[in-house]
Order: structure tokens, then C-alpha cells, then sequence
């Protein structure tokens, strides 16, 4: 597969059907817990050939995650028809884009948060040309970084955090491009799932942190 990110779409299909139904390393953890089902959208889009992952940036009016970078998504509720219909749903609510706009091209391994849910992400494909519509008491900002962009080394890096008084390792995807723009925790996790499922392990490189090419579909004033 090219390191530019020029996959096919019928290539990222196949990599994503023999993936498996739940995260290996957190599987044991999560069989245990009481967890309450989520599911987010994982979205792709094409821009001169390559293929783009967007990101949304929560405001701070929300209760929960204010600032953090994350995908579409939210709880699946009772009237949901399937954890897939909730990621277009929760796409929808968050940022304008129709249920018919967004080609799911497969699913990755269920994940955990710390918030105490079990989060189905699904890989969808966008129109490159939508207009995006926000619900701005959620959503800050909507920008996309190319693949390639996140496949170089030094993107991903490895942080401690504290998390109820104990310290863990993270994997961090950091941005030189303006404060706060780091990805962590299940966001992380997923993106890093989806990457290393393409191209192979990921480069943990110390040093400066990478300023990466990033556009901005919305971004409030």
C-alpha cells in the first residue's frame, strides 16, 4: 500500500472486514466492566487524491470534554436501530451531514473510554464537497489532516497522564500547529487502530513535536 495514503477504497474495505470485533488488549478488561454502549464515526474524505481524517474540536458550553479533539459520535440510544445508525446519527446532530451522505466502509474493534463506555467506530466516507452544518453548542471547530500527514514520525507520541490518581502511558497524536491540539484517549486509540491496520506500526519518535498540514471546513470566529 503507498505511504501516500492513496488507497482504494475497495483496499481500506478489505483491511477493515478482517479486523477483529473488539480491541484484543482491552477485551478482558471491557467483559468485566458495566459499560454503556456507544458509537462514533470514524470520517474519511479525498482532497487532491489523498484521503483526509476529520476531526471535530468541542466547545467549552459542553459538560463533558470541552476543547478535546474528537470523532462524531455519542451514546446509542433506545431508539436507535443499531450502533451504526447511532455513529450517523450522532454525525448528523454534531456536524449537518446526512445519514444518505455517509458511505461506511467498515467497522474497527470495539474500544473503551474512561467515561465508562464501550464505543463501536465505524470508518465512513464523505463527500468532499459537502458543506458542513455544526451544531455550534457542541462543536468549536471541524478541520481534517491527511493520512500521510499523520504517518509521520513524531505525530505519535507517548505521554503520561493521570487518570483517578494512577499514572498510565498514553499514545498522543500532537499537532505544532496551535495549543491544545493533541488527540488522547479513545480518539487516540481508535485513530491509531485505523492507521496501523493501513500502513503498519507506527513511529513513536521524541524530539519537537511535527507541525502538520491541517484546513479548516469551520471554524467559529
Amino acid at each position: 500500500m503507498s505511504v501516500k495514503g492513496r488507497w482504494d477504497i475497495d483496499e481500506i474495505r478489505s483491511e477493515l472486514d478482517v479486523m477483529p470485533e473488539v480491541d484484543p488488549v482491552l477485551g478482558p478488561l471491557m467483559e468485566r466492566l458495566e459499560l454503556r454502549p456507544a458509537a462514533v464515526l470514524l470520517p474519511l474524505l479525498r482532497r487532491e487524491g489523498d484521503w483526509h481524517v476529520l476531526f471535530t474540536r468541542r466547545s467549552q458550553r459542553v459538560t463533558a470534554h470541552k476543547g478535546q479533539i474528537s470523532f462524531p459520535g455519542g451514546r446509542v440510544d433506545d431508539t436507535d436501530e443499531s450502533e451504526e445508525y447511532a455513529a450517523r446519527r450522532e454525525t448528523y446532530e454534531e456536524i449537518g451531514v446526512p445519514h444518505e451522505s455517509i458511505e461506511i466502509l467498515g467497522k474497527l474493534p470495539d474500544s473503551l473510554s474512561i467515561a465508562g463506555f464501550r464505543m463501536a467506530p465505524y470508518v465512513g466516507m464523505l463527500p468532499s464537497s459537502l458543506s458542513f452544518v455544526p451544531n455550534e453548542y457542541e462543536i468549536e471547530e471541524i478541520f481534517d489532516v491527511p493520512i500521510r500527514a499523520l504517518l509521520e514520525p513524531g505525530v505519535l507520541r507517548k505521554t503520561m497522564r493521570v487518570h483517578v490518581g494512577e499514572r498510565h502511558i498514553h499514545h498522543v497524536f500532537s499537532f505544532d500547529w496551535r495549543e491544545g491540539y493533541e488527540i488522547w484517549g479513545a480518539t487516540a486509540r481508535i485513530l491509531k487502530t485505523f492507521l496501523e491496520q493501513l500502513a503498519g506500526p507506527l513511529k513513536v519518535v521524541e524530539g519537537e513535536v511535527k507541525r502538520v498540514e491541517m484546513s479548516f471546513p469551520f471554524e467559529k470566529k
